[in-house]
């Protein structure tokens, strides 16, 4: 596998700086990755990971999200009735 190197930009929010990461080249093809495909991105300390997410992976973490907004939903009602 090629070592790639790229360089941080930034683009910006306002007046705050956000840094900027572009990742683009036929590359992504030779890996498998098409345009229009839906691709999780995971981080940890001083690592990105970029994986392809099938129909069935994207189900699954809509419905988490969907899971973690109604019990932050709840638990802000609940705040707010105390």
């Amino acid at each position: 596998m090629p070592f790639r190197k790229n360089t941080i930009s930034c683009t910006f929010r306002g007046n705050e700086e956000i840094p900027l990461l572009t990742l683009k080249g036929k590359w992504f093809e030779k890996l498998g990755f098409k345009v229009g495909e839906k691709v999780a991105i995971y981080e940890d300390i001083d690592m990105i990971v970029i994986t392809k997410i099938s129909t069935e992976d994207l189900e699954t973490l809509n419905n988490l999200e969907k899971t973690k907004k109604i019990k932050t939903l709840k638990r802000q009602i609940k705040e707010l009735n105390n």
